[in-house]
């Protein structure tokens, strides 16, 4: 048994079914797409969402810093 939608919801629908109605083709061609271009041999960001303890974030550049003088022979 399909539930009927309140009076008020049922006149919105009504009123914006334009909006709500099944799309019958595709969108129009863009002049403009967006990309995302990525320098040669980088790979894509993988690190947590979540927001680092700042005591972390010292570390973790510390250890980058380390690591491209090392990389440079500096140290």
């Amino acid at each position: 048994m399909k539930r009927k939608s309140p009076i008020p919801v049922q006149n919105l629908l009504k009123e914006f079914q334009e909006v709500y109605s099944k799309h019958k083709k595709l969108t129009p061609r863009r002049v403009l797409y967006h990309s995302i271009t990525m320098k040669e041999g980088v790979l894509p960001i993988n690190i947590r969402l979540y927001r680092y303890l700042y005591y972390k974030i010292i570390i973790i550049i510390i250890k980058k810093i380390v690591k491209q003088l090392l990389q440079s022979g500096t140290i």
